[in-house]
């Protein structure tokens, strides 16, 4: 392995271990967090296809719903796939748009866009995520893939 790759490698398994936010843990924000993590599964599309932790079921051709967590934290999200099967959106009706209580719960969704081929994979290079306030999207991220590499783990599961 290059040096780069260990940096970087270190650097995404600091950034798992250092909390950034200062919220203490609780369903709703547990919750919210899984929600998060569904958004950015097509970035990342080797998470998808290997988490145990996810359910899901076909809804027709075109959607699919991704499921996790149980009782208070159970969640799922639509995911819709364009003409090319490839995903184009991700949907979640009550996403919390607090850190804080009270929690409000509101509808939510992401887009994904511009597709090209990594390494025998499609990834969106283009995204972006947000509520839906007034019956109107209000965008809340975007952001644009420069570049994208697969690190093999330096440590694998047993």
């Amino acid at each position: 392995m290059r040096p780069l790759e260990i940096l970087l490698t270190l650097v995404n398994l600091a950034a798992c271990l250092i909390p950034i936010a200062r919220a203490k843990p609780n369903a709703a924000l547990t919750r919210r967090e899984r929600i998060r993590y569904f958004a950015e599964l097509p970035l990342a599309p080797d998470a998808m296809l290997h988490n145990r932790d996810l359910g899901g079921r076909d809804i027709d051709a075109s959607t699919l719903i991704v499921t996790a967590g149980a009782r208070e934290t159970a969640c799922d999200v639509v995911f819709a796939l364009g003409p090319d099967q490839r995903i184009a959106s991700v949907f979640c009706a009550d996403r919390a748009a607090s850190t804080t209580p009270p929690f409000a719960p509101m509808r939510w969704r992401g887009q994904f866009f511009d597709d090209r081929q990594q390494r025998g994979r499609w990834i969106p290079s283009a995204a972006r995520a947000g509520w839906e306030v007034d019956e109107r999207d209000s965008p809340y991220w975007q952001g644009f893939i420069k570049d994208w590499s697969y690190f093999r783990p330096l440590i694998s599961a047993p």
